[in-house]
């Protein structure tokens, strides 16, 4: 910031105009143009301004001799090369150059000094927005400074309004600083809770393990299974009065499953009862045996056959199924008898 300030007198390639800037806004065959406008733009081009790489920067011609150690002599001397260059033979880009606009002191004299004259300049085009920006700057330029003793001493005084590029770069760094520790907790969050969700799934799969296996049916009370007595069958009978252990009974039942209703029927019957106690009963009770359908039992099988998973049986195929196994009792009895080790149908 110390270092000597010097002015240097370029051409802008893109719009054909010459202006002088300060030397440091220059890199090779850029020129760095900060976004400011009116006052704050003739500041600080005035007090050479600290390069901010962050500007927009714009294609420029270097003059050669064209460094000046007094920004109102480089500015003397782009107007000359303005007016003589073949750079700028376009009268457009001329006609939309800004003038001089001189500032009176408020005793009346005159600013003959080019050190008291305010000049109004112009901010190259920056691509679609070129047409926007030159608005703003003519609005900015109508404006007239009055009663100022000097004005370039009030130029040089003013301050900008933008932070500088050193602290603009220090509060990036402290931004970044600031979302990479959120990103980081967030990450360490998200961690947990997929620590949290695993936890409970293991819980839950060991609170299903562990729930209490409830005592099966056929081991509560003192009746041998499949019965083969009419005083067990009478205890049983007695005991599916009541409403709970009916339907204990019915849904221990259900579990045994089967490909078919009558594989189901069959594997049921086959547990509760035997085969030379079955010959005694039919569904009906026809043909001098008893009907097996009143019994508590029967009602029991059919509650079974109704809560089995994944089937869907009527009842009317339920009972012709107990009636099939019922009259085929005297057929299993005798190829049990005639072949003992075969497996029963």
């Amino acid at each position: 910031m110390d270092c000597k300030k010097t002015w240097s007198v370029v051409s802008f390639i893109d719009d054909k105009t010459v202006e002088a800037v300060p030397s440091n806004w220059i890199k090779g065959q850029l020129c760095y143009w900060p976004p400011l406008t009116g006052e704050k733009l003739m500041s600080a081009i005035r007090a050479c301004e600290m390069l901010n790489t962050s500007w927009p920067s714009h294609r420029v011609k270097l003059f050669n001799h064209a460094i000046f150690d007094s920004y109102a002599k480089a500015r003397q001397k782009s107007k000359i090369a303005e007016e003589t260059s073949d750079l700028s033979t376009d009268t457009e880009a001329i006609n939309k150059r800004k003038r001089i606009q001189r500032v009176l002191s408020s005793d009346g004299a005159s600013g003959s000094s080019s050190e008291n004259e305010t000049f109004s300049i112009r901010t190259p085009p920056k691509l679609d927005k070129a047409k926007q920006r030159e608005s703003r700057q003519e609005e900015a330029s109508s404006l007239t400074n009055k009663n100022v003793a000097s004005g370039s001493q009030a130029l040089v005084s003013a301050t900008l309004d933008l932070p500088s590029s050193s602290n603009e770069c220090l509060r990036c760094k402290e931004n970044d600083k600031k979302f990479k520790g959120i990103h980081e907790q967030l990450h360490i969050i998200r961690s947990i809770c997929t620590d949290v969700l695993s936890e409970v799934q293991s819980l839950k799969v060991q609170n299903n393990k562990e729930t209490v296996v409830k005592e099966s049916f056929f081991n509560k009370y003192d009746i041998n299974y499949p019965i083969s007595t009419e005083d067990d069958l009478m205890k049983l009978e007695e005991i599916l009065d009541k409403t709970a252990e009916f339907q204990d009974l019915g849904l221990e039942l259900s579990k045994i499953g089967g490909s078919n209703c009558y594989n189901f029927i069959k594997r049921v019957m086959s547990t509760i009862i035997t085969n030379d106690f079955a010959l005694l009963y039919s569904w009906l009770g026809r043909k001098g045996k008893r009907p097996f359908y009143t019994l508590k039992l029967a009602k029991a099988v059919l509650y079974a056959a109704e809560h089995a998973k994944d089937v869907s049986w009527d009842r009317k195929e339920v009972e012709t199924c107990v009636q099939l196994w019922l009259r085929r009792a005297s057929d299993r009895k005798n190829t049990k008898i005639n072949k003992p080790k075969e497996i029963n149908n």
